[in-house]
């Protein structure tokens, strides 16, 4: 058995070691033939490099030789060389650049830089002096140098192994390429030159004469060696015969001709008497001839050498291809004989694989695997059959289970079924039976078996397989009580369940379904919805909807009109799914239907009580409105007329009326304060409390009211001390709410403390991200009440912190304490009075603009109320305006052009306005790009840049303005927000007083802006007769001439007889209100400038504003400024105008 083991192995090394014998000898061969031949191809590819290199060194050869002549030539008095010189030099010099590339590619192979380096040096050292020379010394420097040169062509042949050529035919063509023909082209140059001269000067010296004959000696011998060298090799390739033998024998006779006629014209003779034109051609001719012949013999050299190499590399590839042939046949053998013992080892190994690979399927199948006896007795059994049934081992199965009908079956009848079916079919597949595992748990099988028979046809055992289905069983009957819980569902859902087919067919219809539409489900099934629950009128809207439906293979969501089987009209919400088979295809509709007529008319009630209580808020805001106008009006009068009494009282030292003036005064503007509380609270709740914003300096501001407060400081005797931070600035906010709120804490202050301290605060913080403000776009602009303000990062804050020393409050008070209309307690209401506004409105106020109030108190020992606010209240709603034309159309001609480059529109706005007003032309940019090119384009009179854009700010705009030569003489005005000043101008909002009229305030506005020009008339419209009349006294004793008017439409009239410097206007008025009369006014060009200031007790709305922006001057709110204030108002205006 080992011998037999053996035998493979000492085949395989004798086969290897035969091999190894033939191999190796014939690898050597093979490996010494390559080498000769890549040896032979190089030595052929060096002499290529040589006669590469020498091309352009033949050229040099000959241009110099030319250059020889023509030079010596010049020097013996032939001065027409002398451009055929420059010509020639130039020719040089692109021969040396050919020389240079050549070299750097190959010069490092040849080692011929170092020579050719030299050479160069020795041509412009000749270059320079050639034609300064005596013609003896020239003509020994040029020969010199053509010496170097074919010197240069002999190393390049050394080099290159030419010199070394071992064939015959080439070697004799190189012996011609590299040492016979340079040399004896110059030697004929030589001669040419030597012989030139002669002819110029018509004598020849006894020593040119020598060196003539010497050189004729010199050339009679190569010439003869090269004719037979020629000749040997046209012999030996005939193929160079039509190449080489035409330019041969037309070189060897025009060399025989030419130095036959040297010899007889110029050796032999006493005088030369040839022509030196005839002379030079014949040299020329020779020469020149020499020179092709050397180029053929050059050229033919290289295709011999070409030839060679091609013939070694074809040599090569036989050798290649003998090897790989021999190699094949060697392989061949070798896989051969391996095959052939593989096939043996393979059908060896066939047969223990098979029965290996039925092992492994039969011991690790997922199923089991058995044979059986007829009998029930199990031959054999694998493990997963063994796991089924619940045992340990196939072993353990066989010996247990010895009767299957009876041990194995729950219903011993299945093994009868199985035998019967294997009997009369010979297999059976997915038999489904109940069978007892080991421990007597109930498992559903499938098995799949065949009967084995002998050659006879007996059965001689059963084989099959069996799966465990137990799981697959358990998920059906989940299945069936799935489908039983949804029939459940459907049948007692609300809502209407109902499957369609393809064609819009119902083919199920749920109890909800009959209850909705009536219809039982045998009237429903089969019938198509457009004659079933769909209107007339949307049939073939519905049926459209449906085709798209069933194309897109989605759901959708509709509501809808339905008829009920009675013909009522329902309202339904509908929810279709597309039913889809397993193959994808759609098979129907699922509906799932909500009557929700109630609902829809429960919302439609709704919607009718919204749209009545939205009539009645608009009801109430008319009436806050009204009301605003109808109970400021006679307080005005009230007031107005208690000062001017007052006054007169006074004037005419009634001191006994004073006290009680002052009381009605006093009450007057109690009663003032009080409706305002109640007027502003009521905005508030209503959402129709507005904020107007603008600039204003801090500082000012808190000063402003602590002057105002100081006779309520001195009533209790306290003292007020203030105390401002260091750069509080200004902030951007409503200056008059701010204003009120401070007021309202101070005046508290003041109420609470007597005989103490109040100290105010006023300090500024950075601010930190996450604090809320309301934002506003622009000065001026109005915005409203926002009772959830946007969050965003304020750059500073204001802190306002008013301190006092009175009488405390509990915790309990505290929590009261902002509440409308309630106070401390019931005691603070009789010993101090109020109504309990003023906190509440404060606080209001301030969480419009983004802040807070907050408190702190002790009882007995005072309290700090704080009022939080951030420098730049900013609007969520701020909408972007409306992009503005480039230009003004309302400019005057010849008018000058200001560009103004801002990224806010409203900024755009409000400077269109007011710089056309001023007579400008305006252009607009809104982007630091936008304002360059438009610059550049307008070449404005000037610029106004805001500081702050995105992307490019400003300074960047600034810096290439003045970058650029034609727009750096342009003006640019650089602005960060406009100021009130310019608002006022542009708008016409500079302040905001209301009813009544501050007597004070009026008279200081009408003093300030009087000017020279007496007396001034003035139209007062106004329809209250007692204020109308309150305000002209007021006026005229101020020297003012009144014109008066109860009316816009009376206003006009007077206006057409006698046009006033100013007008005061109310707004609210009959037959003709003051914004029809302001737009009445506006469309009269002579009117136009006449300045108008608005005296109204009406809110001012943002619509209001937008309404008379750019036409009014001022608005005046009648009750929050004084005589004096208003009385400079219309002196400015007055002065403004008539200037």
């Amino acid at each position: 058995m080992k011998k037999k083991l053996n035998q493979p192995v000492i085949g395989k090394v004798s086969l290897i070691g035969l091999l190894l014998i033939f191999l190796l000898p014939f690898a050597v061969v093979v490996y010494q033939l390559l080498a000769e031949i890549d040896i032979g191809i190089k030595f052929a590819q060096k002499e290529r490099l040589g006669l590469q290199y020498n091309q352009p060194v033949r050229q040099l050869l000959e241009d110099v030789q030319q250059h020889r002549g023509m030079v010596n030539g010049y020097l013996k008095g032939g001065t027409s060389f002398e451009q055929q010189i420059n010509l020639k030099r130039f020719e040089i010099e692109d021969d040396i650049r050919a020389i240079d590339r050549v070299d750097q590619q190959i010069g490092s192979t040849l080692k011929t830089t170092e020579q050719w380096i030299k050479l160069k040096a020795k041509w412009q050292a000749l270059k320079g002096k050639a034609l300064s020379l005596n013609p003896q010394d020239s003509f020994d420097a040029h020969t010199a140098l053509i010496a170097d040169i074919l010197t240069l062509i002999s190393h390049v042949g050394d080099m290159s192994n030419l010199i070394l050529d071992p064939v015959l035919d080439s070697y004799y063509l190189m012996d011609a390429a590299v040492i016979k023909l340079p040399s004896m082209t110059e030697n004929m140059a030589q001669i040419r030159g030597l012989g030139t001269g002669a002819i110029v000067q018509k004598q020849i010296t006894a020593e040119e004469k020598t060196k003539i004959t010497i050189l004729l000696g010199w050339i009679e011998a190569p010439n003869k060696s090269l004719r037979r060298g020629l000749q040997v090799s046209l012999t030996k390739n005939p193929n160079l015969k039509n190449k080489l033998e035409v330019y041969a024998q037309e070189s060897f006779t025009s060399t025989d001709v030419f130095l036959d006629l040297v010899e007889q014209k110029i050796i032999l003779p006493q005088t030369i008497d040839i022509q030196f034109d005839n002379y030079f051609e014949e040299a020329t001719k020779a020469v020149g001839t020499q020179f092709k012949l050397y180029d053929q013999v050059s050229i033919a050299l290289d295709g011999l050498l070409e030839q060679r190499i091609n013939a070694f590399s074809w040599k090569k590839y036989r050798v290649l291809a003998f090897s790989l042939l021999v190699l094949a046949v060697i392989l061949y053998v070798l896989w051969a004989f391996t095959r052939s013992q593989n096939k043996r080892r393979q059908s060896e190994n066939a047969l223990r694989e098979t029965e290996e690979k039925y092992r492994t399927i039969f011991e690790n199948a997922v199923d089991g695997i058995f044979q059986t006896t007829l009998d029930g007795h199990y031959l054999s059994a694998n493990p997963a059959l063994a796991r089924i049934y619940g045992y340990e081992s196939p072993e353990e199965l066989i010996a247990n289970l010895t009767n299957i009908s009876e041990q194995l079956y729950v219903d011993p009848n299945r093994r009868i079924e199985f035998k019967q079916l294997i009997q009369e079919h010979g297999t059976v597949s997915d038999f489904e039976s109940q069978i007892y595992g080991k421990n007597g748990k109930m498992i559903w099988i499938s098995e799949s078996a065949r009967a084995v028979r002998d050659t006879k046809g007996k059965i001689l055992y059963y084989e099959g397989a069996v799966q465990d289905i137990t799981r697959r069983k358990q998920a059906e009957e989940e299945l069936i009580q799935s489908q039983q819980r949804l029939s459940f569902h459907l049948e007692h859902t609300s809502l209407a369940v109902i499957e369609w087919n393809v064609n819009f067919e119902v083919v199920e219809w749920n109890p909800a379904a009959q209850v909705i539409f009536g219809y039982s489900k045998s009237e429903a099934i089969g019938r198509h919805a457009a004659g079933l629950i769909v209107p007339e009128n949307v049939k073939e809207q519905v049926n459209q909807v449906w085709q798209a439906l069933l194309s897109q293979q989605g759901g959708t969501r509709s509501t809808n009109e339905n008829v009920t089987k009675d013909g009522s009209v329902i309202i339904c919400d509908w929810y279709n799914t597309v039913l889809l088979n397993d193959d994808g295809k759609v098979m129907g509709v699922t509906s799932l239907i909500n009557d929700i007529t109630e609902r829809e008319r429960v919302k439609a009630e709704l919607r009718q009580a919204k749209e009545a209580a939205e009539i009645a808020n608009c009801a109430k805001s008319q009436f806050l409105a009204n009301m605003s106008h109808e109970l400021r009006t006679p307080l005005n009068a009230i007031i107005g007329y208690s000062e001017m009494l007052q006054e007169e009282a006074e004037d005419l030292e009634q001191e006994d009326f004073i006290p009680d003036l002052q009381k009605i005064h006093a009450a007057g503007k109690h009663l003032l304060g009080l409706i305002n509380d109640i007027l502003d609270l009521s905005k508030i709740e209503a959402g129709r409390m507005e904020l107007y914003l603008e600039t204003f300096d801090i500082s000012a501001m808190a000063d402003d009211v602590v002057t105002t407060l100081q006779p309520l400081v001195d009533k209790n005797n306290n003292t007020l001390k203030i105390q401002f931070g260091n750069e509080l600035g200004s902030m951007h906010a409503d200056l008059t709410k701010v204003r009120q709120s401070l007021f309202n804490l101070l005046s508290n202050a003041c109420k609470f403390t007597q005989q103490g301290t109040i100290t105010l605060t006023v300090s500024r913080e950075r601010g930190t991200d996450g604090e809320n403000s309301l934002i506003s776009i622009q000065d001026g602009e109005s915005i409203t009440t926002s009772s959830s303000p946007v969050p965003v990062i304020s750059p500073d804050w204001i802190t306002f912190r008013v301190t006092d020393t009175g009488i405390g409050m509990t915790s309990e008070q505290m929590s009261r304490l902002f509440e409308a209309f309630t106070q401390a307690d019931a005691s603070t209401t009789r010993q101090y009075g109020g109504t309990g506004l003023g906190l509440a409105i404060t606080k209001k106020l301030c969480q419009m603009m983004g802040g807070d109030v907050t408190v702190e108190s002790e009882v007995g020992k005072g309290s700090t109320f704080t009022i939080h606010l951030p420098t730049i209240v900013f609007d969520p709603k701020a909408q972007p305006t409306p992009s503005l034309p480039l230009k003004s159309t309302l400019a005057p001609p010849g008018a000058k052009t200001i560009l103004v480059i801002d990224d806010d529109p409203t900024v755009h706005d409000l400077m269109h306005r007011f710089l056309c007003k001023e007579g400008f032309r305006v252009a607009s940019a809104f982007s630091g790009e936008e304002g360059l090119l438009l610059a550049q384009e307008l070449q404005p009179d000037a610029i106004t840049l805001d500081v702050m854009m995105p992307r490019m700010d400003g300074w960047a705009v600034l810096s290439g303005l003045k970058a650029n030569p034609e727009l750096a003489h342009i003006p640019v005005i650089m602005l960060t927000i406009v100021d009130n000043k310019n608002i006022g101008y542009a708008l016409g909002a500079s302040d905001y007083l209301t009813k009544p009229i501050d007597r004070d305030r009026l008279g200081a506005i009408l003093n300030k802006y009087r000017g020279e020009h007496h007396p001034c008339r003035l139209l007062l419209v106004e329809d209250d007769a007692p204020t109308r009349e309150m305000m002209r006294r007021m006026l005229e004793k101020e020297q003012w001439t009144v014109m008066e008017a109860e009316n816009g439409q009376v206003a006009l009239e007077q206006m057409a007889n006698q046009q006033p410097e100013l007008i005061l206007l109310d707004l609210m008025m009959p037959q003709m209100d003051g914004f029809t009369f302001v737009n009445v006014l506006q469309q009269n060009e002579a009117w136009r400038s006449i300045p108008v200031v608005i005296l109204t007790a009406k809110e001012i709305t943002a619509e209001d504003r937008q309404q008379l922006n750019g036409y009014v001057e001022n608005i005046l709110e009648k009750e929050a400024y004084t005589r004096e204030e208003l009385l400079s108002q219309v002196r400015k205006l007055v002065s403004g105008s008539i200037s």
